[in-house]
């Protein structure tokens, strides 16, 4: 059986939860939070753990988790900035590091994967709404 662990419950590590309830529902899922995720992380009881609290914690949290040897994925962002982000270097070799890997499963990634070459693609538009939290950091 495969355990993964879940620090945050918000809007996004709902959205996980779900997606993996909805692979394969025998995956055994551990939750924690802001407060207790170090006590999950060294239990060393997860094959793999999802970071998908506020970016201000997810170098802090990542860096312990690979310290572990676990694959780790974290929500987006990475990191608040570029220096934050470097810090994860040092654990490059230790384990797995993704980032935000939802969206490659879902039916509309799915169906342009199908249906478009990416030479058939000139130009990509993007747009945000920011409906997250108010971010103070800088």
């Amino acid at each position: 059986m495969i355990t993964l662990g879940i620090i945050g419950l918000g809007k996004w590590g709902r959205n996980y939860l779900s997606a993996i309830n909805e692979i394969d529902s025998s995956i055994k899922v551990i939750v924690g939070n802001r407060l207790n995720w170090y006590e999950l992380v060294k239990s060393k009881q997860c094959d793999g753990i999802i970071i998908a609290t506020p970016p201000d914690s997810h170098i802090k949290i990542a860096m312990e988790v690979l310290q572990t040897n676990t694959p780790v994925m974290i929500e987006k962002p990475l990191a608040i900035n570029h220096n934050e982000a470097l810090q994860l270097q040092e654990f490059e070799n230790n384990s797995i590091i993704l980032v935000n890997h939802l969206q490659l499963f879902s039916p509309a990634f799915e169906f342009i994967k199908k249906t478009l070459h990416p030479t058939d693609i000139l130009s990509i538009f993007s747009q945000g709404s920011n409906d997250g939290p108010i971010r103070t950091y800088s």
